[in-house]
């Protein structure tokens, strides 16, 4: 009986950690994405941007948030090894930021009524996109590092075979 209660904890606190995930990706979206929007004020790209395409871009932002959200959450990106992120959970992540970041890119070159940002400014919010959620992953894991390279651990090290 005891066992049935501590799996019901488990799966709770699972699924509380993919909610954490998920509100803290889209918050590293939507400032990736209001970065690149505000980097239209700068002069090479506001000669041929209005107010109007801004106001639209800070309207879709928020449907472009949800849409990354779902697909991360389709694509397993939440169920990924979270107490010892590696270089394979951040080659996920990069791939899954690159695919939806052309799904979007995509869906904007075809319509061009609907303006969301430039199209230059597509390859550096996908990298600076990447590093967010990649960081976030591995937090965790450089406090780590950071608080034991202070204090080493005692203890003598043995491989498990």
């Amino acid at each position: 009986m005891r066992r049935g209660k501590s799996l019901a904890i488990g799966e709770y606190m699972k699924n509380i950690r993919i909610i954490q995930f998920m509100v803290a990706d889209a918050i590293c979206i939507a400032l990736t994405y209001a970065l690149a929007i505000l980097a239209m004020i700068i002069p090479p790209f506001s000669d041929s941007i209005g107010p109007d395409q801004i106001r639209m871009s800070l309207i879709v932002l928020p449907i472009i948030v949800v849409f990354k959200i779902l697909v991360y959450y389709f694509a397993d990106m939440y169920k990924l090894v979270l107490d010892n992120v590696g270089l394979d959970e951040v080659f996920r992540i990069f791939i899954a930021v690159i695919v939806t970041d052309l799904a979007v890119f995509l869906f904007f070159f075809v319509i061009r009524n609907f303006y969301f940002i430039p199209d230059l400014l597509f390859i550096f919010t996908a990298v600076f996109e990447g590093l967010l959620l990649s960081g976030t992953r591995m937090l965790k894991r450089i406090i780590r590092y950071l608080a034991y390279k202070q204090k080493p651990h005692g203890g003598k090290r043995t491989l498990l075979v």
